[in-house]
């Protein structure tokens, strides 16, 4: 591929509002535009030369049609909707995840040209419910723009608490648990060096879960809501360290970001998350329970991993903002994306 020739690159959908998918597409045609190339969101274009599906898309007619040119079509899979198969959230949302994961297996299946899993685990998730396709594929972890998301000048004093943060899109609809499972375990860890733990929350968590929640801990919790990426960022580096509750993520933008703002991680190991972290930047314990029921997570050994985490703050921060640059830098991302989409 000639890097100085501009390219025309297809995206569907456009994705906007929250989650994964929509901060990937802002990461995704910022660095495609920097370089020269062009994005459209008409597939219809006479000079389309690629396409490049966001998880899935309901215009399958239309992805059709651009199979018949010729033209590839590359998917760009995370996991799939599980929730509501092991836990009841209302008919609507039932019917509206098996049609969305319809949709994601028919592109993958019979219309994309190559694929891009998030992780080792999404692909393992992929074949083992679908079955492998001899298609190409190609592993590329979600990307950070390090210049961005960068630590604070200093740690964070710790004198009115030890502040921990939590970023999700949504927290609802079964994926709740997650909430719980962090609640519990700041139940076992309740104080450290004779400061308390609070947590700060970001994302859409509705009012009733917040309420369910502020019973087990009254005073410990901060409600963010829906924050702009710029407040986000902003919180991250005022933390001392980031919380991962999603069940079975696929490849969590917030972990990366957090990284990138120098915040080591608390959690568990399940999904992608030992993928993107290790020892020397996280504090993750087993999950325990089993997460594909939906079960609450183990906190057996959570404390005396977090407490050596904040004893050990300055030197789990240097590797966390390591990491990210050894693996999540968004040029990095970008360039390999490149390469699946124009390969040469």
């Amino acid at each position: 591929m000639d890097d100085h020739h501009s390219r025309t690159i297809g995206i569907i959908p456009g994705v906007k509002g929250l989650g994964g998918p929509a901060s990937f597409h802002e990461k995704f045609v910022s660095g495609i535009t920097r370089l020269g190339h062009k994005i459209t969101y008409d597939l219809n274009q006479p000079d389309l030369e690629a396409v490049l599906v966001i998880a899935g898309s309901k215009h399958l007619k239309l992805l059709s049609d651009v199979k018949r040119r010729r033209i590839p079509i590359i998917q760009r899979l995370d996991g799939m909707n599980w929730v509501h198969r092991v836990r009841w959230t209302g008919i609507k949302h039932y019917l509206r995840s098996e049609v969305n994961n319809w949709i994601l297996k028919t592109i993958r299946n019979t219309l994309a040209t190559r694929i891009v899993y998030q992780s080792r685990f999404s692909l393992s998730w992929w074949e083992g419910k679908y079955g492998r396709i001899e298609k190409p594929t190609e592993i590329i972890f979600n990307g950070v723009d390090l210049e961005r998301f960068t630590p604070p000048h200093e740690i964070p004093i710790i004198s009115n608490g030890i502040q921990v943060l939590l970023v999700e899109g949504h927290l609802k609809n079964g994926l709740e648990q997650g909430l719980f499972n962090a609640v519990n375990a700041l139940q076992k860890w309740r104080s450290h060096l004779g400061l308390p733990i609070l947590l700060s929350a970001a994302g859409d968590i509705p009012e009733d879960i917040q309420k369910r929640v502020e019973v087990k801990l009254p005073g410990r919790f901060r409600w963010l809501g829906i924050l702009p990426r710029q407040s986000i960022i902003r919180e991250m580096q005022r933390s001392h360290a980031f919380f991962s509750v999603e069940m079975n993520p696929a490849c969590p933008n917030s972990v990366i970001e957090a990284l990138a703002c120098g915040l080591p991680v608390l959690g568990w190991e399940n999904g992608a998350i030992s993928e993107l972290v290790d020892a020397t930047c996280a504090a993750v314990i087993p999950y325990g329970g089993d997460v594909w029921k939906g079960e609450p997570a183990s906190v057996d050994g959570f404390a005396e991993k977090a407490n050596d985490l904040v004893d050990n703050l300055a030197e789990y921060r240097q590797n966390a903002r390591r990491r990210a640059e050894s693996l999540f830098g968004l040029d990095n991302m970008i360039n390999k994306y490149l390469q699946v989409i124009f390969p040469r």
